[in-house]
């Protein structure tokens, strides 16, 4: 599905003389290596090698499903109660489209960053982003910082806004099976008692730990899913009793923002494939990407019709909790969903710690008694996620704000913009030209990689074999590609604005009204 095109294998980078050239971190020059498939210390370096314990396909293909398969995909039939079952069916399948293409943009952004700067690893997100705009036109390098801290910053929002739906969808569910068996417990008080367990897991500071547990959660997810579908499509009612289309077009906004939200992954997408044995596997078009959102998508449709077909606007903002309530399975299932999005916490929070903390230990460090500030910025940040959730305890609506603010961003706004960047700088095929100035560091702030100043855009130069890897499109293809990135980033835009807002009003007015 992705657009950015190459031509020929040549090496990283080459000298006049045709010898690849390794950009050394402690000299602003380019020199000559040895010889080819040399990173940046001089050793060689596979790609297929540079991870201790590679992923194999089939592995990778459950991180991403794993990935994908949580609360939002359970909040589909709340999204289909919006949109309708037709109209709903139909802007899943255009969305499922849209963000695979744009992760797909992303993993060939990658790729042609560890190309120019040379790197011996593929760049992370931020990372991508920000060597786009560095090695790009002039009056792009300016905004590559700025660029790295956006990302960065909707990165920290989204998962942090997972972890407050995250509370909010294990103590609903919780209070429904307590409800049954114990007098009725307040859902705020509930969420002040799972605060403790969510916090525990915070604290832990290695994942490792949680390994054994992740995978108890991704059995209970599977099954509780497939329980789930099972009750859902018993005894379905006629589809001539279910809207097609939305009740009001302003109801569509909060659709996407939750579907979005749902098909949130990109953030995986960049590691599962560095990690994998054979990363071509990934992204091939019969590979692990595609394949697995396909799944995905075949996923979010059976939950949405089904959900939205069987309960109708009494669809929640989690299906689970429309299950019966007296029902001991269903009692099991709410209880196994619960457990599993509680361990998957950690896992989420994992992610804006990773970006933040290094951030504060350069600001305010070096700490006496580092692992205890550690853990109080930890305790810091779940305490706010779990205000939040105290703040907004409606489901469906906190889902569909989530979405609406940093996933629509992360999906569909940065990667055409990377693209965009990476298509106007690539030289001509005839092009010869090495930078004749050129500024590096030796990392991305910590990260392996390089880092490009002041450098000419076409900073490689065509081979006597086989010319540029990436080289310019031609003028009709360009075009092409420029106007398709920017009717990505238009939609993202509107489902920015529009689901932000939408949501923000029927939170408003949920509030007003008293609605669950």
């Amino acid at each position: 599905m992705g657009d950015l095109a190459e031509e020929g294998q040549g090496p990283l980078f080459t000298s006049p003389g045709n010898a690849p050239v390794v950009i050394s971190a402690s000299s602003t020059a380019m020199e000559p290596s040895s010889k080819p498939g040399q990173g940046l210390d001089g050793n060689h370096v596979d790609k297929e090698d540079h991870v201790k314990h590679p992923t194999s396909t089939l592995e990778t293909l459950i991180h991403l499903l794993r990935g994908n398969i949580g609360s939002g995909m359970m909040a589909m039939g709340d999204a289909f109660r919006h949109a309708g079952l037709m109209v709903a069916s139909i802007l899943t399948l255009f969305l499922a489209v849209v963000c695979v293409h744009s992760q797909h943009i992303l993993v060939n952004v990658s790729d042609e960053m560890q190309y120019r700067t040379g790197a011996s690893f593929p760049p992370d997100f931020a990372d991508a982003m920000e060597a786009s705009f560095e090695t790009g036109p002039d009056r792009l390098r300016k905004h590559a910082k700025m660029l790295r801290r956006m990302v960065n910053f909707f990165l920290c929002v989204t998962q942090l806004g997972f972890c407050c739906v995250y509370f909010v969808f294990v103590s609903t569910n919780v209070q429904q099976v307590l409800n049954v068996y114990f007098p009725p417990l307040d859902l705020h008080w509930l969420m002040l008692i799972i605060l403790i367990p969510m916090m525990a897991s915070a604290w832990i500071r290695n994942l490792k730990f949680i390994a054994p547990l992740s995978m108890v959660a991704n059995i209970a997810m599977a099954a509780g899913l497939a329980i789930t579908i099972y009750y859902a499509s018993r005894d379905l009612p006629n589809v001539s009793s279910r809207r097609l289309g939305p009740e009001s077009m302003l109801k569509l906004p909060l659709f996407l923002g939750t579907t979005i939200f749902a098909f949130e992954g990109i953030g995986l997408v960049l590691p599962l494939q560095n990690e994998m044995r054979y990363p071509k596997k990934f992204s091939s078009p019969f590979g692990v990407l595609n394949g697995g959102m396909t799944m995905v998508t075949l996923l979010l449709l059976t939950v949405g019709n089904l959900g939205y077909l069987q309960y109708g606007d009494g669809i929640k903002g989690s299906i689970s909790l429309n299950l019966p309530e007296q029902d001991i399975m269903a009692q099991c299932v709410k209880v196994a969903l619960s457990f599993a999005v509680m361990c998957s916490y950690a896992l989420q929070f994992y992610v804006p710690i990773d970006i933040l903390w290094p951030s504060v230990m350069k600001s305010y460090g070096p700490f006496k008694h580092k692992v205890l500030y550690e853990i109080l910025f930890r305790t810091a940040l779940v305490l706010l996620t779990f205000i939040l959730a105290e703040a907004i305890p409606k489901l469906g609506l906190f889902i569909s704000l989530v979405g609406a603010i940093s996933s629509t961003a992360l999906a569909l706004i940065f990667p055409p913009l990377a693209e965009i960047a990476c298509i106007m700088s690539r030289p001509q095929a005839s092009e010869n030209k090495v930078p004749m100035e050129m500024e590096v560091t030796a990392d991305f702030d910590g990260k392996r990689g390089v880092e490009l100043k002041n450098a000419y855009p076409s900073s490689y130069i065509k081979t006597k074999t086989s010319g540029h890897k990436y080289v310019a499109l031609s003028k009709y293809r360009f075009w092409l590609v420029f106007a398709k990135d920017i009717f990505l980033i238009l939609v993202g835009a509107f489902g920015f604005v529009s689901g932000t807002y939408s949501s923000i009003v029927e939170i408003i007015d949920a509030f007003e009204k008293g609605i669950d």
